[in-house]
């Protein structure tokens, strides 16, 4: 990828953390005053599951690209441990574009789940909150791991006669 959209797909993705940090802040105030309602006051409040739910859904929308551009999700090295760069060459060649096609397929599978709606009882069952902007913000999130990932086999491609892959952690 270009440095300009390098810069612009790292724009989309820190905006979409931000909305994920800021989910993380209500998440923790929605948990708090459950707790309090419940076991201070002894008094459940209806519905209150339901937007914990929506909103855990937008903290995990909102980190699935900041996470991989980051380089923070668990992986394991043991193929460079025995092979090294001769052998992840290949595996990373064919791990980066397995995943490209399983998220791509993620993406569209749940954009069109959620654009079926309300029609299709995708609600939350005590609010009846709609399924379908979280639907749209998961995938938009998978989208950007999609560009990631794309991003990242390029550059290992662009690598493949370095001694190092410029996305090994």
């Amino acid at each position: 990828m270009t440095g300009r959209l390098l810069d612009w797909l790292n724009r989309l993705i820190l905006a979409l953390a931000a909305l994920g940090a800021a989910s993380v802040v209500v998440l923790v105030g929605v948990t708090f005053v459950t707790v309090v309602w419940r076991y201070g006051l002894g008094q459940p409040i209806y519905g209150i599951d339901d937007i914990a739910k929506m909103t855990l859904a937008v903290t995990v929308a909102c980190s699935l690209a900041y996470g991989a551009r980051r380089g923070a999700h668990v992986q394991v090295d043991v193929l460079e441990r025995l092979g090294g760069r001769a052998v992840t060459r290949f595996t990373d060649l064919a791990a980066r574009s397995i995943g490209i096609a399983t998220v791509a397929f993620t993406t569209w599978a749940v954009a069109v789940k959620g654009s079926c709606g309300e029609l299709c009882g995708n609600t939350t069952s005590d609010l009846s909150i709609p399924h379908m902007p979280f639907y749209v913000l998961l995938a938009a999130g998978f989208g950007l791991y999609v560009l990631v990932l794309t991003h990242e086999l390029l550059a290992g491609l662009a690598a493949w006669s370095s001694t190092r892959d410029p996305h090994e952690h």
